[in-house]
């Protein structure tokens, strides 16, 4: 006899991405479309004029769905931009909730709490507070959408015949049937002998097995967490809770008008800040011949590209959007080149709040979440 499914495995779910709920939408406008032409059809043969394409078919039903969908849909939100990140992060949430889908009463613990199969898809640490925790998570950082919806994860896969690096994605129905070893810092250099014995899974289930056994492994440590959650220094140290509400704390932070970078860092700060949309990129090389508070004109390959900049404009938040550019008249750039700093970015890289002292005071010797905090 076979097994019985688990409801709550990767594999028995698909994700309804926007564009799936917007063709949705589209095939309503269109049988409302159709009634509406079978109308006027009817009713010009029974008051007798001449059907025009002009009175038989118009955009009404169209535009009318699409408003509705947007204004009363549960899952339509407007996009958070209190800061570069939380722009990124409010773009890859997960949700169990809306039309289709559970409700916060109702959802029950199994469905909250962590799956084996989100391990390197969904972040166990990035979700809401509250009623809805476990019902709307965050995407891993190296996950994507495949063909099906379903969520795929990279990975590295170690054989012996090939020499050369091979990335492959797999759904979390096929990696379940390979010993994935966890990763760890020799996955950066490929030239350096690795452990005898090391940690991995299989079918659910976390092993120790020798190296020689292992046909995957992770491709980065903070594979298995999401954009906020990676930005967490020391995050495999410190307590699960403390985690969840410094990564949904961070996107409350608001652009500082002297930002600073952070001391301690986890190496993805720069990344973050380039795929928010921050920072002015060149989009080919070229020579600088104007620049100014509000445009830079580029010059290169015989054409001449203007990149508008953002100046002081307010946020859907009440935050200040502005970017500050960084090279000056005559200067030769490259492509990809940073030419202007936005909010809440230092160098390039991304820079929430300000830096503080922290001063541990011990309570008969136990400094388990007690602290003073001096400015």
């Amino acid at each position: 006899m076979g097994t019985l499914d688990d409801m709550n495995h990767l594999q028995n779910k698909r994700i309804r991405s926007v564009a799936d709920l917007l063709q949705e939408q589209f095939g309503l406008a269109l049988v409302r479309l159709e009634n509406m032409a079978r109308g006027n059809i009817y009713a010009a043969f029974k008051h007798n004029w001449t059907p025009t394409p002009q009175n038989l078919v118009n955009s009404t039903p169209l535009t009318d769905t699409y408003k509705v969908f947007f204004r009363l849909h549960p899952l339509s939100q407007v996009l958070d931009r209190t800061n570069p990140l939380t722009q990124i992060v409010h773009g890859r949430k997960l949700s169990y909730l809306g039309p289709g889908g559970l409700t916060a009463r109702t959802a029950t613990f199994p469905i909250r709490e962590i799956h084996p199969s989100h391990y390197g898809r969904i972040c166990p640490i990035d979700t809401s507070e509250g009623i809805n925790v476990g019902l709307i998570r965050s995407l891993a950082i190296h996950v994507r959408i495949g063909r099906w919806g379903s969520l795929e994860s990279l990975f590295y896969q170690i054989s012996e015949r090939s020499k050369g690096a091979q990335m492959l994605y797999l759904s979390p129905g096929r990696d379940e049937y390979y010993m994935v070893a966890a990763g760890n810092s020799l996955a950066l250099n490929q030239g350096i002998q690795e452990e005898q014995v090391v940690p991995a899974r299989y079918r659910q289930e976390f092993l120790t097995i020798a190296w020689e056994q292992v046909q995957l492994r992770s491709i980065f440590a903070f594979q298995y967490f999401s954009i906020g959650a990676s930005l967490i220094p020391f995050i495999e140290h410190n307590d699960a809770n403390w985690a969840l509400m410094s990564s949904n704390m961070q996107r409350q932070e608001v652009p500082l008008s002297q930002s600073e970078k952070c001391i301690v860092g986890t190496g993805l700060e720069g990344q973050a800040a380039l795929d928010s949309g921050a920072l002015a990129i060149a989009e080919h090389e070229g020579k600088i011949f104007y620049t100014d508070t509000d445009k830079i004109l580029l010059s290169g390959n015989g054409d001449s590209l203007r990149i508008p900049l953002v100046m002081y404009q307010r946020s859907n938040k009440n935050t200040c959007m502005h970017q500050k550019p960084q090279v000056r008249r005559g200067k030769c750039i490259k492509k990809g080149q940073i030419l202007a700093y936005g909010a809440a970015t230092v160098g390039g890289e991304l820079a929430l709040g300000k830096t503080y002292l922290l001063v541990h005071a011990s309570v008969d010797f136990v400094l388990y979440r007690v602290l003073v905090l001096e400015c």
